[in-house]
């Protein structure tokens, strides 16, 4: 991997109304693979799972703006498996938000129906 690759780690906690931590997993997925500048592939589609641990979960990931990776400002896929929920959505981590964003941040919100 290229030495120069910045990160961001991806934070979330997910609760009920009532304030009871919700079990389940949000995924993190590539849909197509992102090349270094010399046109290796470093990171095939993929999907990573973090796991809620007492309603809580936390993951480290590669930046979308990275200089180095083609395409340039690429998306994660974001599908939130847990009971009550399901959300699919596309995010980007540009590396201007710091070394931690809470996902809640960059989720979109509906408005109700």
């Amino acid at each position: 991997m290229p030495s120069d690759l910045t990160y961001i780690t991806v934070t979330g906690t997910y609760t009920s109304i009532t304030n009871v931590p919700l079990t389940g997993q949000v995924n993190f997925s590539l849909t197509s693979p992102v090349e270094d500048a010399t046109g290796k592939v470093i990171f095939g589609a993929f999907t990573q799972p973090a796991v809620l641990a007492g309603g809580s979960m936390s993951i480290t990931l590669p930046c979308t703006d990275n200089a180095d990776l083609n395409p340039t400002n690429f998306s994660y896929l974001v599908t939130e498996i847990i009971p009550g929920l399901g959300r699919a959505y596309y995010i980007q981590l540009p590396h201007t938000l710091g070394t931690t964003v809470d996902l809640s941040a960059l989720a979109p919100v509906s408005a109700p129906p």
